[in-house]
């Protein structure tokens, strides 16, 4: 029989430290004993202690980051996760047990073959392999994911675990699609609407144009150019009038709205409407406001050129 326990004792100076007594029966040429051992178990409780707040401290972390990790066994492909990795997959650690087969269950239908095969393809490797999928949870939701992981082996060079991370990152692809469908029907609408943009960083010089502006001066798209180039397209009178707003919304942050004809990189004139401002923040002059060729700008150039006769 044995019995065992801590306590808590105080030294001579003071200071308490922590004692693990147990005590085994024994039998010894006949005649019962008791064997008393005494460990002192200070140090041990307070590394377990410290080990415990380290613990909920990346448990905390992961799930703010909504990241949790794995654990693979590759003899048996048994997995431990961790407490965030139940919680990404909606799933009860008293009731689920991990497993590769399980896990693939989990991953959208779509995405399995490509996930089991990624993940065997990793035995031959030591770099970090990532995969992104889908997961079909057992009510129906989907849900994104980024695993990362690497392959750890024997003295052999046999692969036996494989060790990573599992990030549910269903808001950034969310965000990302509606992010390109805004862009998409913006493109729509400034296409129709012969609407173009573009913006200039006062700290850095870097110009931006948008395709649908480029096309507006017949220029190719993408093609962003100088503001000397720029200005070249308005007539020469209207280039000191243009250089003029310009600088001053750099400067002063005055704002302006202009109309003026100008002649396309093909030799077309056409009048445009400008519209600049500065923003505050960053001390940025930014015109991503609107440059506009649609029929409005094409009614004006009919009523000057009416007016001319």
């Amino acid at each position: 029989m044995r019995t065992s326990g801590v306590w808590r004792h105080r030294t001579k100076k003071g200071e308490l430290f922590s004692v693990e007594i147990s005590t085994h029966s024994v039998d010894f040429s006949g005649r019962k004993g008791s064997l008393v051992q005494a460990l002192d178990i200070t140090a041990r409780l307070a590394a377990e202690a410290a080990l415990a707040v380290e613990r909920d401290r990346l448990e905390a972390a992961q799930r703010v980051a909504k990241v949790g990790n794995w654990e693979t066994d590759l003899a048996t492909l048994k997995v431990v996760w961790s407490a965030e990795t139940f919680r990404i997959f909606e799933l009860d650690p008293g009731t689920f047990q991990p497993a590769h087969d399980t896990f693939l269950e989990l991953v959208h239908p779509a995405d399995r073959e490509v996930v089991d095969a990624a993940f065997r393809a990793s035995f031959v490797t030591r770099d970090i392999c990532t995969v992104t999928h889908r997961l079909l949870l057992r009510d129906g939701a989907q849900k994104h994911v980024e695993e990362r992981w690497r392959t750890f082996v024997d003295t052999t060079g046999a692969p036996i675990r494989a060790a990573g991370t599992c990030q549910d990152i269903t808001y950034r692809v969310e965000a990302a699609a509606a992010l390109e469908q805004g862009i998409s029907l913006l493109r729509v609408a400034s296409s129709m609407s012969r609407l173009g943009a573009f913006s200039v960083d006062l700290q850095t010089g870097v110009r931006f144009w948008s395709e649908e502006l480029s096309a507006i001066f017949d220029l190719a798209p993408g093609h962003t150019p100088p503001l000397e180039e720029a200005l070249a397209f308005y007539q020469p009178a209207d280039q000191v009038r243009m250089r003029s707003a310009y600088e001053g919304c750099a400067t002063n942050g005055t704002p302006y709205d202009e109309e003026l004809e100008a002649t396309t990189r093909t030799g077309r004139r056409i009048w445009v409407r400008t519209i600049g401002e500065a923003g505050t923040e960053q001390r940025r002059c930014r015109r991503g406001d609107p440059w506009r060729h649609p029929g409005y700008h094409r009614s004006t150039a009919r009523r000057r050129g009416a007016a001319a006769e």
